[in-house]
Parts: structure tokens; sequence; C-alpha cells
């Protein structure tokens, strides 16, 4: 009788285990985890220009962040930085979703072991305006930001090469983010010591000891951490 009793309360405790395990829809139903994404089906090409469009040549897995507070996990996607929007491939219905405007605020990736993150700002960058809003990859979050923009332009052919009459040419940016206000960088040191004159030696030190190169952007972007901590140290 007593070995009755146990299996029977090791069946209960099976039972409220199981009960407790709370699995999503999208977990049950991947196709459920594109629900939230709302577009068009996406059938597009560009037509005679020569090259792509896009950052990367092929579909990148990452997540999708949407300004409704929803979030696509391992979406697979492509960025198109001539148009400044995502493709979604939609891997359940076999189809490429353009999502409509405005709906998608950032996403992210991950390039050889770097976390890459896009945030959608609206603002003309003080560049020619071809769009209302743009993505913007962030190297540095803080009270001084730095970010890069990805943009490709279409210009003609020097010399056409049938059937291509046009091209696709970059046009990178890179922006420092401060005071509300986005300023396009030149990744110098003698731009820094000109924009912030009063931590000219700071940035000379600072850089020297830790081996820094401001043409690197990455360099770049610790330096501009480094300026944000010491602007806030002297408030």
């Amino acid at each position: 009788m007593k070995y009755i009793l146990v299996f029977f309360v090791m069946i209960s405790v099976l039972q409220n285990s199981r009960a407790q395990t709370v699995r999503l829809a999208s977990e049950e139903y991947p196709e459920l985890r594109y629900y939230p994404l709302r577009g068009q089906v996406y059938n597009k090409t560009y037509m005679q220009i020569k090259g792509n469009p896009y950052l990367t040549d092929d579909w990148v897995k990452g997540t999708v962040f949407l300004k409704d507070g929803n979030t696509i996990p391992k979406a697979e996607f492509k960025f198109d930085t001539y148009g400044q929007f995502i493709l979604v491939y939609n891997e359940e219905l076999k189809r490429l979703v353009l999502p409509e405007e405005n709906l998608v605020a950032a996403f992210s990736y991950n390039d050889k072991g770097i976390n890459r993150y896009f945030k959608r700002v609206h603002s003309d960058l003080g560049v020619k305006k071809i769009h209302s809003d743009y993505f913007l990859e962030v190297l540095h979050e803080g009270k001084i930001a730095f970010y890069k923009l990805h943009q490709k332009t279409v210009l003609p052919l020097r010399t056409p090469e049938m059937p291509f009459i046009d091209e696709f040419i970059n046009e990178d940016r890179y922006y420092i983010y401060m005071n509300n206000t986005f300023e396009i960088a030149r990744l110098k040191k003698s731009y820094l010591k000109q924009k912030f004159p009063r931590y000219k030696r700071e940035i000379a030190r600072y850089a020297r000891s830790n081996k820094l190169k401001a043409k690197n952007e990455q360099d770049f972007a610790k330096i501009i951490a480094y300026l944000g901590q010491l602007s806030n140290l002297v408030e």
C-alpha cells in the first residue's frame, strides 16, 4: 500500500509540473512568429543598376524589433541601404515581406561574434534628403553617441555596360549625437580635438595609452565613450 501511494504522488507531481510549463504559441507553431509583421509581399527588383543595394550579400538571421513592442526572433532579413528598409523572408510561407512603413523600430544580428544593432531615427541627417527615416548602426550609445549610416545611392555609369546604365555607390557616413543634434563626424583625432577643445590633452593621452587609432571606427567609438565619461565628471 505504501508503494502504491508513492506511485500516485509521483504521478501527481509530474502532472503538476507539466501543467506549469508554459509554451508560447510561436514555439508550438513557428509560423506564428511572423504574425505581428504586417506588410506586403515584395517582388520588386532593381532594373539596369549594377551591383546591389543590400548591406550583406547573404540573408542574415537576427531579431526584428517592432514599434508596438513585439519582437520577431530568428528572422531572416536583408537591409536595403538604398531604400532604407529591411526585407524579411518568411520561411514558413516562402515569401519576401516588406514591412509596413515605420513598423520596424530596430533590428540586430550577429556578425562573426559581434552583435550589430541598428535603430530607426527620424531626421534628414544633414545630407541630401532622400528619406524621412534612416536606420543607423549603433557604435556607441550614451551622452555622446556614435552612429554609422550605411547608405547607397544610384549614379549613372561612366561607361554603360549593357544591360546596366546606372550603378550603386556607397555613401556611408558617421555621426555623433549630442544635445539632441546629429553632426557628421570625421574619423580623425584632429576632428575630435576641434570638436572638444577642452579635452585635447585627454584625447591624445587616452588614444596613445590605449593604442587607439581614430580612423578605426571601433577605436573611435572607445574615444567617444571616454569623452562621455569626462563630460559627466566635469558637470
